[in-house]
């Protein structure tokens, strides 16, 4: 895969792995967070193998700086089967149905969220436990 480019504002423009973990029944990052300062909206490709868990769920979460509070962000649209949850916390998060899928998940931040993180968890943890990967687009 091609390196990102770099915006003026330090924002990734182009592909950028999350890598992938291991989802518990607490809310776990994917990756690290990272520069979204001046990012329109936020594409995320996700790939996840399901193993024996259940109810596992995808949510985005802006910070203020890459190691501030989380704060859930509300989700705009996605592909496939992935439904939308409003969280009792706040914001949203997706729950995949309970097999191996891909899937898209996109999210608006209108240039105004300094950093973003994407997290998982499951409702279920199985073994083997569900694992997620991510690939993420911006547009500036």
């Amino acid at each position: 895969m091609a390196e990102p480019n770099v915006n003026w504002n330090g924002a990734l423009k182009g592909p950028r792995s999350l890598g992938s973990a291991s989802l518990g029944t607490e809310w776990g990052n994917i990756g690290s967070a990272f520069s979204s300062d001046g990012v329109r909206s936020i594409a995320v490709f996700t790939g996840l193998d399901v193993g024996s868990s259940n109810n596992s769920r995808a949510r985005l979460v802006g910070r203020a700086t890459s190691a501030g509070s989380a704060h859930p962000l509300p989700r705009q649209w996605g592909s496939g089967t992935a439904t939308l949850l409003t969280l009792a916390a706040g914001g949203q998060a997706y729950q995949y149905s309970d097999a191996d899928q891909r899937q898209m998940l996109a999210w608006d931040l209108s240039g105004a969220v300094p950093f973003v993180q994407l997290q998982g968890q499951v409702g279920t943890v199985g073994t083997p436990a569900a694992v997620l990967e991510a690939e993420v687009f911006t547009s500036l």
